[in-house]
């Protein structure tokens, strides 16, 4: 009989978890994760290998990769006894210097660049991620300027436009949006308005994305973030600190979606 042992998770995942484990079927399996889904609503809980990092709705565990196992078999034979609760928790009170937000953005955009995967600056290599390259620019080369100038009906017809534009399990424009929702959740206080804003499009357009990204989207939503993303934005209380380890963390999340998120904390950090 195959044995696992979960390793972690946060405490809440862990609670849905544990609710759910009876109802929960098979979504979908990968090398390093399998998506569980149970009836009782449309968000996906996932199992992933031991060298993924921590992240909203995961619990990893002691398995280098799932090829050629059977994800009911895992998941009726996990062992939770010795699982280790993370408490990643976003700082709501981060308050920079704006031209140190700016300096930073302009580190984040030039590892963009340099990595070359994302939609948002790259045209792509067909003639479909060519036409998503010029929808995810247009679109967020007018977010700020519709935030900075209150255009907050404009600004709505932007988030809808974004959510589930883009390819693959988590598109470009959702990665985007959680990595915008990070840095907006990190000074919470004089940012619940747009938050609030955010969240109401995202919640009542679940539809239009895939189960995995509208998991990710919901949980950004509460303000739970990767493991990764909330080490980066937390460090930047301390200015005189190295950020290049958690950037390249971040930048290597997936084929195309850490730089997607890294754009989505770029543009964020931009707003004046």
């Amino acid at each position: 009989m195959l044995k696992v042992k979960a390793l972690s998770s946060d405490i809440e995942t862990y609670c849905e978890f544990s609710n759910k484990r009876s109802l929960l079927k098979i979504h979908s399996q990968f090398k390093n994760a399998i998506n569980f889904q149970s009836s009782l609503d449309n968000l996906l809980l996932t199992l992933v290998s031991c060298h993924i990092e921590n992240a909203p709705g995961i619990i990893r565990v002691n398995v280098k990769n799932f090829d050629d196992k059977d994800p009911m078999e895992i998941l009726n034979n996990i062992d939770m006894s010795e699982l280790i609760f993370t408490e990643d928790k976003l700082n709501s009170k981060l308050s920079l210097d704006y031209d140190f937000k700016i300096k930073i953005a302009s580190i984040l955009f030039s590892y963009i660049q340099q990595k070359n995967t994302s939609l948002f600056i790259s045209s792509g290599n067909s003639e479909i991620e060519n036409k998503i390259s010029t929808q995810l620019f247009n679109l967020t080369f007018r977010i700020n300027q519709d935030i900075q100038n209150n255009r907050l009906v404009d600004f709505q017809e932007v988030i809808h436009n974004l959510i589930g534009l883009g390819i693959g399990l988590t598109p470009s424009g959702d990665d985007f949006l959680t990595g915008f929702l990070a840095v907006l959740f990190s000074n919470r206080k004089p940012n619940q308005h747009i938050i609030d804003i955010i969240r109401k499009v995202i919640e009542g357009n679940y539809h239009k994305t895939t189960k995995v990204s509208s998991t990710m989207l919901h949980y950004a939503c509460l303000g739970h973030f990767h493991h990764s993303i909330i080490k980066f934005l937390n460090k930047l209380q301390y200015p005189d600190k190295d950020f290049n380890r958690e950037i390249k963390t971040i930048l290597n999340i997936g084929s195309s979606s850490g730089s997607d998120l890294l754009f989505g904390i770029f543009k964020a950090l931009s707003i004046k």
